[in-house]
């Protein structure tokens, strides 16, 4: 599609979205991860306290074309403090786009991000708004859950 009217990015490079561009991103930004049974990305976070990994999951359609990433961590909590973390989560998604948490069960938070790459992978993209972004936001989230976990 053509759209005459408005400018067009010159140095923003698409590419074909894939496990190995997001393997290269990472290789190119010094990002330590493997490559786990499951064929999923995980990056073990050095996060203060986290003890977790940030997973990068392809998901495919039917021929196999990568259409969405989705980038979690989860995190074990105390169940006793179940509707603390509940209570956050809420205020967290109301008052913060990305990533969006939620409790998978009574001992696990999981914070999750999409990257929707169904018309290209942008790799500036993925460093700057997705990776370094939601690494920033973990380190609050984990400092603002401290209590709630450990």
């Amino acid at each position: 599609m053509n759209l005459p009217s408005i400018e067009k990015l010159d140095d923003s490079e698409l590419y074909v979205p894939s496990r190995k561009a997001v393997e290269a991103t990472l290789d190119k930004m010094q990002v330590r991860y493997e490559i786990d049974v499951d064929g999923d990305i995980e990056i073990p976070l050095e996060l203060s306290d986290s003890g977790g990994s940030l997973y990068v999951i392809a998901e495919e359609v039917n021929d196999g074309m990568v259409w969405n990433l989705r980038i979690f961590a989860q995190f074990s909590t105390k169940p006793s403090r179940y509707d603390d973390l509940i209570e956050y989560a809420n205020e967290w998604n109301r008052d913060t786009k990305t990533p969006k948490l939620f409790m998978l069960d009574e001992e696990t938070m999981v914070a999750e991000a999409n990257y929707h790459v169904q018309f290209g992978y942008n790799p500036d993209e993925f460093e700057e708004n997705y990776y370094y972004f939601l690494i920033s936001n973990l380190e609050d989230i984990l400092s603002a859950t401290y209590n709630e976990r450990i």
